[in-house]
């Protein structure tokens, strides 16, 4: 039997926030009065009907909260197929992150999937792309 997303809550640390801001983690973060997460387990054997069933369900249940343009995420812990993932996992970070890739990175070697300056035409990520589900 597989259960749909749980909603998991969080808060961050008063302590931390000063020193996050210093940081690359998106703003909203932690200006945030509390945190939600998402969680399914997941296990190799999940026939793929239902692993769709459940990517979906997670985006389902994350659309009202990007509805209220509460919008952002560790991108770590965000979504495989997040659309608006520059905001989500960078926000307003996400030009000088990109200028400092640049600057250190010039040829974009270091590459990651929906990361900065994430190069979307690789091959190595169009299996995303081909197993996306439907929005």
């Amino acid at each position: 039997m597989y259960h749909g997303p749980r909603p998991l809550h969080y808060v961050m640390p008063a302590g931390s926030i000063p020193k996050a801001k210093q940081t690359g983690a998106n703003p909203p973060l932690y200006e945030a009065a509390w945190h939600v997460m998402f969680s399914v387990a997941l296990k190799t054997e999940i026939p793929p009907n239902i692993n769709t069933d459940l990517i979906a369900a997670i985006r389902d249940a994350v659309i009202p909260l990007n509805d209220m343009g509460i919008i952002g995420s560790y991108q770590a812990e965000g979504g495989a197929y997040e659309q608006n993932w520059k905001e989500s996992f960078f926000g307003s970070k996400y030009d000088a992150l990109l200028a400092i890739k640049r600057k250190y990175d010039p040829k974009n070697f270091f590459n990651s999937y929906k990361g900065v300056d994430w190069d979307e035409g690789r091959a190595a990520y169009q299996c995303y792309a081909k197993n996306a589900p439907l929005s």
